[in-house]
């Protein structure tokens, strides 16, 4: 079990196992991941799940969201019923990417930013929904509502300015929130839900590591 973001050696040695068996790579890690891996993995197709310590998955990167709906729409296939060994899941189905499933470019900016700030998907999603709907952007909020440390409240606040919430601090350092709305985020909301059930419908030969015991 590795104590620190998983980094792109590791992920590009999973890709060589993978294809040498002819195989798509899904990768599970609880740490996280280094940006470089996190961009070399959405690169080159490779799902990425980061799991709690309760062991629930949630997909990370822009492959892993894609894997996430190409599985519910396997299950949600009429006469798919429950899914049984010996049937094919979206994983074989050999499912390309297109930019049609994919989901528009800010999705995807969205999964970047809660990578690079250490957070997951959906956290980092209630943080921007706080922000909006109370249209304060403070560190004190940030760090009271969500437990974040100083340096934590900033990284998030840097990366809401980045993606067109709140504006570039003052020179008192003080922020607005530029945006009155978050239905522009929920596309990443929405491919995060039902992970539990889509990551066991989708599940690669490569195994996941187990949580700490």
């Amino acid at each position: 079990m590795e104590g620190s973001p998983t980094s792109r050696p590791t992920v590009q040695q999973l890709h060589g196992v993978a294809g040498s068996r002819n195989k798509k790579a899904v990768f599970f890690s609880l740490a996280g991941y280094t940006p470089p891996a996190f961009d070399w993995a959405s690169e080159h197709g490779i799902a990425l799940f980061q799991y709690d310590l309760q062991g629930t998955p949630t997909p990370v990167n822009p492959p892993a969201q894609q894997l996430m709906r190409a599985a519910d729409a396997h299950l949600a296939a009429p006469g798919s019923g429950t899914p049984h060994a010996g049937v094919d899941h979206p994983l074989s189905l050999g499912l390309p990417p297109s930019p049609s499933s994919a989901g528009p470019a800010h999705e995807a900016e969205f999964i970047r930013c809660a990578q690079r700030v250490g957070l997951r998907v959906e956290t980092l999603h209630d943080i921007a929904q706080a922000v909006v709907t109370e249209q304060r952007a403070t560190m004190v909020l940030l760090q009271q509502r969500f437990s974040l440390t100083r340096r934590q409240a900033r990284d998030v606040l840097d990366a809401l300015e980045h993606l067109g919430l709140v504006s570039a601090p003052a020179a008192n350092g003080r922020r607005t929130v530029t945006s009155t709305s978050t239905t522009h985020l929920q596309a990443s909301d929405a491919a995060t839900s039902n992970s539990s059930t889509a990551v066991r419908t989708a599940s690669s030969s490569v195994k996941p590591r187990q949580p700490p015991k």
